[in-house]
């Protein structure tokens, strides 16, 4: 029996190698019937293989339910991406050296041309989805990474354009209340945010419904509506020893390596909403407005300095 070595790559993963594939037997004019497997808009191809060690074959695809041949669209890095619709996909190994292929192995993929979600009354949701999306021409609302923790708040950043599938990311609608968001499908990679890219997104995919649980190493966090100062807010908040939460897919978690400290709730910092500097005085406080330093943290008494009230920084003389 000869063997031979594939790859597939889960979209927004790493490469993985799939090893000992058995293809057929030692007759080197035979060519392995390519295994076809779909995630999402992402058809994955274990190339079929022969006997012979010096074939050269590459595998070559259809999306449109005819035959391929040798003339095909050649099948790059394991893997072709659809876009949105019905696509039947037929995919054939060919071997140049012989000018022999293999059977015909087909799947057929519904891509749908957009996801929606709902953001609730609070303004904030956490997202995310198995679709590489495009967020150019969303109107009522934008998505943000969170890219680090100050004191008890959560600084993001505002991502724009196409983001990869499998990219946790936090909703928020432009008129602050609830909203109906469709974010349009697209075939492009996009761009993927986690812990190892620059720069660095702490949220993370939720592809099934299951509870969450404590981290092996470091602190998981999910979106809730919790009651601080008499107010209700959108926090993060901690997953502890016996504690858990249901979770469900189409959402996101955070989480912070265990150097950052844990918090009871971190809020949500949003670096575009603090634009311009007001300046009041000490002497005369804004009645009934909120203080809050730019950690996140709420302060009861303002000291001379920089501070956000409603989204906008305030120096207090």
């Amino acid at each position: 029996m000869a063997k031979a070595n594939g790859y597939i790559k889960v979209h927004g993963a790493e490469y993985t190698t799939i090893k000992s594939i058995v293809v057929y037997s030692d007759d080197a004019d035979m060519v392995a019937t390519p295994v076809l497997s779909a995630s999402a808009n992402v058809v994955n191809v274990i190339p079929g293989g022969s006997a012979d060690d010096d074939a050269v074959i590459t595998s070559y695809y259809t999306t449109n339910g005819d035959d391929p041949t040798a003339n095909s669209t050649p099948v790059e890095n394991y893997q072709i991406v659809l876009s949105p619709g019905t696509s039947t996909v037929k995919v054939i190994s060919y071997n140049a050296t012989t000018s022999t292929a293999s059977s015909v192995e087909s799947i057929e993929v519904v891509v749908p041309s957009s996801i929606s979600t709902t953001i609730t009354t609070y303004g904030y949701a956490s997202f995310s989805s198995n679709y590489a999306l495009d967020f150019t021409s969303v109107n009522n609302a934008e998505a943000y990474i969170a890219t680090s923790k100050n004191g008890n708040s959560i600084r993001t950043q505002k991502v724009t354009g196409t983001v990869a599938a499998g990219t946790g990311l936090i909703l928020k609608s432009t008129n602050g209340g609830a909203a109906d968001v469709t974010i349009p499908v697209t075939s492009e990679t996009g761009t993927y945010y986690n812990t190892q890219t620059d720069p660095v997104n702490y949220l993370f995919a939720i592809n099934s419904d299951y509870d969450l649980i404590k981290a092996d190493e470091g602190t998981n966090y999910v979106l809730s509506v919790q009651t601080i100062d008499e107010t209700e807010k959108v926090v993060f908040a901690p997953i502890g020893e016996t504690t858990s939460a249901p979770v469900k897919a189409g959402q996101a978690g955070l989480w912070l390596p265990a150097s950052s400290g844990e918090a009871y709730a971190l809020t949500l910092f949003f670096s575009e909403d603090v634009t311009g500097i007001n300046t009041v005085k000490t002497n005369n406080p804004q009645a009934g407005k909120v203080y809050y330093n730019l950690q996140g943290q709420r302060v009861s008494e303002p000291k001379q300095g920089i501070y956000v009230v409603e989204g906008k920084k305030v120096l207090v003389k």
